[in-house]
């Protein structure tokens, strides 16, 4: 059961990281082409991203112990 539980976190883990790099590459890729103004906005998702990752990380690592 509980190696179910480390598989899922770390499959969790793994999407968010994934994520977090996606969708920080389009807000550089934002601020390359229209600017610092309009690209600013785009980085809270990447933020929001990594931090379910470290977060889902933790988890993990404290199943795992």
């Amino acid at each position: 059961m509980n190696d179910k539980r480390i598989d899922i976190h770390r499959i969790v883990e793994v999407f968010f990281l994934i994520v977090g790099i996606a969708s920080l590459l389009a807000a550089l890729r934002e601020i390359a082409l229209y600017g610092w103004s309009s690209g600013k906005d785009m980085l809270f998702i990447p933020a929001m991203a990594f931090g379910w990752y470290f977060m889902r990380r933790t988890v993990r690592k404290r199943i795992q112990r």
